[in-house]
C-alpha cells in the first residue's frame, strides 16, 4: 500500500482541476466545481457519485441554499444554474450577464440570489421565479466578488475599481461607496453581526481595511503582507484572518491589533477557512500544502501534504472533525482532523534526494528533492519536523553556523529564512529579479550573500532581512559565492568569465580578475584568506591574490586543486594524470609528482598536510609525500575508475571506492594495502567513516549500504532496506549515539542507530521516510475489525493487494495482543507494528508469516 497519509480519507479524482469544492450544510453531500464545467455531487458517507451536470465554461464560484435543497453554481457561460441537490435536474438557467460571472450568494432567507460578472454589474435574481429583480450599476470595472450581510438587507459587492459598493436589496440603491484601496480589492467579508466589514487588497499599498457598516467609515487601516489574498471572519466575530505570502495573520477586530503571524507556507496563500467551533483555522495555497493551526494559539497542529499543484479552496465539514480541500492537480482530498491531529507528517520524498545535510549541532538533517520538497528531519526520532515547498525548484540549501536556521533560494527569486526550531520562515528576502543560483551564510552567520542569474550580489542583514548591498559588475549570472575564513571578503564568479573580489564591509569591488580564457567552474578561499584558487572550464587553475587582484599563479590542464590544512600549500591535478604541489606565497613548484595515467578527479591533503591523496581515471589512487616526493603507495587493484575516497582524521587510513563496487582500506603511512571488501555488486556512490573512524560506510547502486570494520576487515552489517540506488550517506551523532543517515534515488531518507558492543555490532532503523507507506517484508495485517467503507475504499486507492477473506487462524486460544472473540476480516496490506488508528473503530493486529 503506497502515498496514505495519517488522517487521510479517499481522494476524488477528476478529468480537469477543481477550482472549488463546497461542503452542504448539513454536512450529508459535497459538491465540486472543475475547469470543463462540470459539477459534481457526491456522497460523504460512502464518496459514491451522486449525479453530474455541466455548464458550457468553467465553473468559477457555486453555494448551497441556507435549505440545502438547492445548489447554484456561476461560470464563464455568462450564466448563473440552480440545481437539485438530490436528483442533479436544473431548475433554473438565470442568463442576463454580458460576461463571466465569478461570484453568486444566496441570500440568508434563501429566496434570492446575487452575482457578480465581467460586465461591472451586479444582478439580483428571485429564486423562486428565476427573475432578476435588480441590475446594479456602478462599478467602473470587473465585479469580483459579491456577499449578502447576515440580515440579507443589503448586498456587498467588490471590484478590481478598488472600491466596494453597498446596496440596499429592496430599492437596489448604492447606499455607501467605500473608497480607500490603493490597489485591486482581492477580498471582502461581513462580521457575523453585520456591523463590521472587512476589505483587502492587493499590491505594492496593499492594506486591510475594517469599515463602520452604519456611517461607511473606516474604523482600521492596517497595512500588511505586502498583499493581501483572502479575508475571513471567526463564526463569533471576535476573530478575523487574512491570507498574504507565506502566512496568515489573526486580528483582534475590536483593536485592530495582529494576534498571531502564522508562517509555514512557501508561497502566496489563497485561502482560509475556520472549524465551525472557531478553534481551529486551516491556510492552503500555491505551495500544495494545507495547513490546520490553533486559533487562540496559534501553533500548527496538522501539515497537510498530498496536492501537487495549488489548493484552490478549502472548508471545514459542518459535521465531524473533516477537512476538504481542492486542487489544481485534479483532486478532491479529505482528511480526518482527529486522527493524526497530534502527529508529524513524515511521509518523505517523491522522487530522488538530491542533497543530504547534517546541521552543524548534528541534531538534525536537511534532505533536498527532485520533488522542491526541503524536508528536516529530527535525527533520534526520525521524525519530520518541517516540510519546506517551493513552487520552483530550489537551487541552493544553506545551514546558518550555528545551526539554528536554513537558507534556501530557488528560481522563484526569493531566498527564505527558516527558523529550524519552529519551522516558521522568518525572512523572505527579496531583490533579485531572476532566479537564484547560489547563497551562502558569512562565518560569523550575520550576513547571507546570494548570486542570482539576474547578475547581481547581493549582501543580506540576517537578523533584519535588509539588503546591504546590491553588487553589481558581471555581465552574465552569478553562479557562486564564498566568503573568505574571516569574513571580510567576498569571492564570486560568473559565466562572463570573470572572478570577483568584494569588501564586504564597504559593498565595493576590490578586484576584477581578468585574464582567463573561459567560465569559471569552482573557488576556494585559503585558510590564511590571502589567496583564492579558482577554476576554469578549459581546464586551468589560477591562484589570485586576494588583496592586490593579481594573479599569482596559473596551472595549465589543472582543475582540481586543494589548499593544504595551514594554507602554505596547493595541490593540483591535471589531464595529463601529474599532480603538483606549489609554495603559495613563492608560487614555486615543490614537486611534480608523475604516475597516474589519466585524468586527475580528486585531491585530497592529510589532516597534518604531510600527505597528498590522489583518484584518477586509470584506475588508481596514489598516495604522495609533500616532504620527500615519494610516491608512499598505489591502489591499482580496482577494475575502474575510482567514485570516492575518504580519509580518516586519527588511524590516518584512506578509504576509496570503485566503479566495480569494491572498497579498499589502506594505511597512509606505509602505503599497505590493509583491507579489499568485496560485496557491493554495483559502482560505489560514496565511503564516509563513522566518528570514531572504526567503521567505514559504502553507499552503492546495487540499493545497499555496508558497514565495514577498518581493523578486522569484517563486513559488520549489511542494510538492504531500500528499493532504489543508494546515492548519499553520511554520520552524525546525537546524544552520544551514532547513526548512519542515508538517501536513495526514489527520495526515500533513512537513519540506522549503529551501536558496537565488543565483538557485536547492532544496526537498527531507527526511522524511515519511505514516501508515505509503513511497509514491510514478509508481514500482513490480518483480524482487521469494524474496516468502514471508506477505509476500504482508501486502502484500495492506494494499492492494497486482496480482498478482505475470512481470518487465517484456526487455533481456539486468542493470539497475544489481540482480543479474544473477534472473527472479523483480513486485509493484505503489507506493515509492522500496532497500528491505533484513534478517532475511528479500526484495529489491526499483526502476524508474521
Amino acid at each position: 500500500m503506497t502515498g496514505a497519509l495519517f488522517g487521510e480519507l479517499p481522494f476524488l479524482k477528476h478529468d480537469s482541476m477543481v477550482s472549488l469544492c463546497v461542503y452542504s450544510p448539513d454536512g450529508e453531500t459535497i459538491a465540486a466545481g472543475l475547469y470543463n464545467g462540470k459539477v459534481i455531487m457526491y456522497s460523504t458517507s460512502n464518496w459514491e457519485t451522486l449525479w453530474i451536470s455541466k455548464h458550457c465554461g468553467a465553473v468559477k464560484s457555486m453555494m448551497y441554499s441556507p435549505n440545502g435543497i438547492q445548489i447554484a453554481s456561476g461560470s464563464f457561460d455568462h450564466t448563473v444554474r440552480l440545481w437539485d441537490v438530490q436528483t442533479g435536474e436544473p431548475i433554473h438557467t438565470l442568463k442576463g450577464h454580458g460576461g463571466w460571472v465569478r461570484n453568486i450568494a444566496y441570500s440568508p432567507q434563501g429566496d434570492w440570489i446575487a452575482s457578480g460578472s465581467d460586465d461591472k454589474t451586479v444582478k439580483l435574481w428571485d429564486v423562486e421565479s428565476g427573475e432578476c429583480r435588480h441590475t446594479l450599476v456602478g462599478h467602473t470595472l470587473v465585479v469580483s466578488g459579491v456577499i449578502y450581510s447576515p440580515m440579507g438587507t443589503q448586498v456587498a459587492s467588490r471590484s478590481i475599481d478598488k472600491t466596494v459598493r453597498i446596496w440596499d436589496v429592496e430599492t437596489g440603491d448604492c447606499l455607501h461607496v467605500l473608497e480607500g484601496h490603493f490597489t485591486s480589492i482581492t477580498s471582502h467579508a461581513y462580521s457575523p453581526k453585520g456591523d463590521q466589514l472587512a476589505s483587502a487588497s492587493t499590491g505594492l499599498f496593499a492594506t486591510l481595511r475594517l469599515w463602520d457598516m452604519a456611517t461607511g467609515e473606516c474604523r482600521h487601516n492596517l497595512t500588511v503582507h505586502g498583499y493581501i489574498l483572502f479575508v475571513t471572519y471567526s463564526p463569533n466575530g471576535n476573530q478575523l484572518a487574512s491570507a498574504g505570502y507565506g502566512e496568515v495573520r489573526l486580528w483582534d477586530v475590536d483593536r485592530g491589533v495582529c494576534l498571531h503571524v502564522l508562517k509555514g507556507h512557501a508561497r502566496e496563500v489563497q485561502c482560509v477557512a475556520y472549524s465551525s467551533q472557531g478553534d481551529l483555522v486551516a491556510s492552503a495555497g500555491v505551495d500544495g500544502l494545507v495547513r490546520v493551526c490553533d486559533a487562540v494559539s496559534g501553533v500548527c497542529r496538522q501539515t497537510l501534504m498530498g496536492d501537487s499543484e495549488t489548493v484552490t479552496s478549502v472548508m471545514f465539514s459542518p459535521k465531524e472533525n473533516r477537512l476538504a480541500s481542492s486542487s489544481l492537480d485534479t483532486t478532491v482530498r479529505l482528511w480526518d482532523i482527529v486522527v493524526g491531529a497530534s502527529q508529524h507528517i513524515s511521509s518523505g520524498h517523491f522522487a530522488s534526494v538530491l542533497h543530504a545535510k547534517c546541521s552543524p549541532r548534528g541534531d538534525n538533517i536537511a534532505t533536498y528533492s527532485r520533488d522542491r520538497t526541503l524536508l528536516i528531519w529530527d535525527v533520534e526520532t526520525g521524525t519530520c519536523r518541517h516540510v519546506f515547498r517551493g513552487a520552483k525548484e530550489m537551487s541552493s540549501v544553506e545551514y546558518s553556523p550555528q545551526g539554528d536556521q536554513i537558507a534556501t533560494g530557488g528560481w522563484d527569486t526569493i531566498i527564505q529564512l527558516w527558523n529550524i526550531e519552529s519551522g516558521a520562515c522568518i525572512r523572505i528576502l527579496w531583490g533579485h529579479i531572476n532566479g537564484i543560483l547560489t547563497i551562502a551564510y558569512s562565518p560569523q552567520g550575520d550576513q547571507l550573500a546570494s548570486g542570482s542569474y539576474d547578475k547581481t550580489i547581493r549582501l543580506w542583514d540576517v537578523k533584519s532581512g535588509e539588503c546591504r548591498h546590491v553588487l553589481m559588475g558581471h555581465s552574465n549570472f552569478v553562479f557562486d559565492v564564498v566568503y573568505s575564513p574571516n569574513g571580510n571578503r567576498l569571492l564570486s564568479c560568473s559565466a562572463d568569465r570573470t572572478v570577483r573580489i568584494w569588501n564586504v564591509e564597504a559593498g565595493s569591488c576590490m578586484h576584477n580578475l581578468v585574464g582567463q580564457s573561459d567560465a569559471v567552474c569552482s573557488a576556494v578561499c585559503s585558510p590564511q584568506n590571502d589567496t583564492a584558487a579558482f577554476t576554469y572550464k578549459d581546464g586551468t587553475t589560477r591562484v589570485w591574490d586576494v588583496e592586490t587582484g593579481k594573479c599569482r599563479h596559473t596551472f595549465p590542464d589543472h582543475r582540481v586543486v586543494a589548499y593544504s590544512p595551514r594554507g602554505y600549500q596547493i595541490a593540483s591535478g591535471g589531464k595529463d594524470g601529474s599532480v603538483k604541489v606549489w609554495d603559495t606565497k613563492s608560487g614555486d613548484c615543490l614537486w611534480t609528482f608523475i604516475g597516474h595515467l589519466d585524468l586527475v578527479r580528486k585531491i585530497v591533503y592529510s589532516a597534518r598536510g604531510d600527505l597528498v591523496v590522489s583518484a584518477s581515471d586509470d584506475k588508481s589512487v596514489r598516495l604522495w609525500s609533500v616532504t620527500s616526493g615519494q610516491c608512499r603507495g598505489v591502489i591499482q587493484d580496482f577494475l575502474d575508475r575510482v567514485t570516492s575516497i575518504a580519509w580518516t582524521e586519527v588511524s590516518g587510513r584512506i578509504a576509496s571506492g570503485s566503479n566495480d563496487g569494491s572498497v579498499e582500506v589502506r594505511d597512509t603511512e606505509s602505503g599497505d594495502c590493509l583491507w579489499i571488501f568485496t560485496g557491493h555488486r554495483d559502482l560505489v556512490n560514496e565511503i564516509v567513516y563513522s566518528p570514531r573512524e572504526d567503521l567505514v560506510a559504502s553507499a552503492s547502486n546495487d540499493r545497499s549500504v555496508r558497514l565495514w570494520n577498518v581493523t578486522s576487515g569484517q563486513c559488520r552489517a549489511v542494510i538492504q532496506d531500500f528499493q532504489d540506488e543508494v546515492t548519499r550517506i553520511d554520520w552524525t551523532e546525537a546524544s552520544g549515539v551514532s547513526y548512519l543517515v542515508a538517501g536513495c534515488n526514489d527520495g526515500v531518507v533513512g537513519a540506522w542507530q549503529v551501536l558496537l558492543d565488543g565483538g557485536r555490532c547492532d544496526v537498527s532503523l531507527k526511522w524511515m521516510a519511505n514516501k508515505g507507506e509503513l511497509d514491510v517484508k514478509d508481514a500482513t495485517i490480518q483480524d482487521a475489525q469494524g474496516l468502514s467503507h471508506l477505509d476500504r475504499k482508501l486502502l484500495k486507492q492506494r494499492g492494497a493487494v486482496g480482498e478482505p477473506t475470512q481470518r487465517l487462524r484456526t487455533d481456539s486460544a486468542p493470539a497475544k495482543g489481540r482480543q479474544e472473540g473477534v472473527h472479523d476480516d483480513i486485509c493484505g496490506i503489507q506493515t509492522q507494528g500496532f497500528i491505533n488508528h484513534s478517532g475511528r473503530r479500526s484495529c489491526f493486529g499483526i502476524w508474521f508469516v
